[in-house]
């Protein structure tokens, strides 16, 4: 279950339901529904188009010449009972310009990346796990790149 909060509003907080897919969790159609009315109450475009979760590393094109560009590299292979370490960058990059995203060096997990197109913006959240022996965790963070200037705005977390 996820909460979709509205910063410096009086709107109440919306409770966004998910299932289970392939790719991970998939907000329930109704929750979609819920946030747009309420964005829709606030002035604010609805989300226009399904979430892109992007699971491997390689080119994401957002739109207007902007992408996101995640890297991985192997820095340790692992051992019994140890899984291999990777070494994680994500940049966006425009014409120009580039936003360093999310840089992570973690073993057997890779992070995941969720993008939503709003009108000429880009809404992408970051999620790095760690799962190891004794130890599991989970950072967030989510940024809005505006595509024309390239210009990044990230939400506090």
């Amino acid at each position: 279950m996820y909460e979709l909060s509205f910063v410096g509003s009086t709107e109440p907080t919306v409770k966004l339901a998910t299932r289970s897919g392939d790719q991970g969790d998939v907000i329930e159609d109704a929750a979609v529904a819920a946030a747009n009315s309420a964005l829709a109450r606030l002035n604010i475009q609805p989300f226009p188009n399904a979430p892109t979760q992007v699971t491997k590393p390689g080119t994401t094109v957002l739109g207007k010449d902007v992408s996101l560009v995640w890297t991985s590299k192997q820095t340790h292979k692992g051992g019994e009972n140890m899984p291999p370490t990777h070494k994680h960058t994500a940049v966006v990059k425009c014409v120009g310009k580039s936003i360093d995203l999310a840089a992570s060096e973690i073993e057997g997990v890779n992070p995941t990346f969720t993008t939503w197109s709003v009108g000429d913006h880009v809404v992408i959240e970051t999620i790095v796990t760690t799962a190891r022996e004794g130890e599991y965790g989970e950072e967030r963070s989510v940024a809005v790149v505006e595509l024309a200037t390239c210009k990044s705005t990230k939400a506090p977390t």
